[in-house]
Parts: structure tokens; sequence; C-alpha cells
């Protein structure tokens, strides 16, 4: 299951983050709905060790699944960063960049 969670991360196209985001949420409800029937359970070392191994992959998916949210997040806003510098780009005139042809010499 480990290596599960592990393979499931890596950049990707805006498809490839959804789809991988909706993985690690099935995967993390599984996890949840295990350690759910392990807390009706018994109170043994093993039940107790299973649980918190559980408990640590569920907070790693969730983990996963926030890192992969803030990366989709940051991509966005730097395509519209340069979106409008783009835009921006396209609406300055040819010869607003520098000082050629503005100024005409008067002493020859």
């Amino acid at each position: 299951m480990v290596a599960a969670i592990g393979s499931s991360t890596g950049s990707g196209t805006g498809g490839d983050t959804v789809a991988q985001i909706t993985a690690l949420q099935r995967q993390l409800t599984a996890l949840q709905k295990q350690l759910s029937t392990l807390q009706k359970g018994g109170g043994d070392d093993a039940t107790k060790t299973q649980r918190e191994l559980l408990a640590r992959q569920i907070t790693m998916v969730q983990a996963q699944i926030t890192q992969l949210q803030q990366a989709a997040a940051q991509k966005s806003a730097m395509q519209d960063v340069q979106a409008d510098a783009a835009k921006a780009g396209a609406a300055k005139p040819a010869s607003a960049g520098g000082l050629a042809g503005q100024f005409i010499d008067t002493l020859a």
C-alpha cells in the first residue's frame, strides 16, 4: 500500500493531477474504512499497531492530496501571470521600449 502511495505522485497535466487526487481520495476512503473496522475490534497490541500504521498512511495520503492541490494552484497562478504578461507585451507599441526616434538633431 505504501508503494501505491509513492507511485501516485509526480507532475503532469491538469487532468493527470485530477486523476491522481481522485485515486488518492479513494485510497484515503479505503484506509479510513479499515481503520474504523479495526477500532471496533479488540485492543490487543497487534491491532493497536495496525491502527497506528493505518493512521500514518492516512496522514501521508492527506499530505499528498494537499501537495497535489497546492501544486495545481501554483501552476494555474503561473499560467495566469504568463498570460497577463503576454497580453501586456502585445499591447505595448514597438517604440515604447526605447528612446530611438524621440530626439531631433537641431545642431546640424
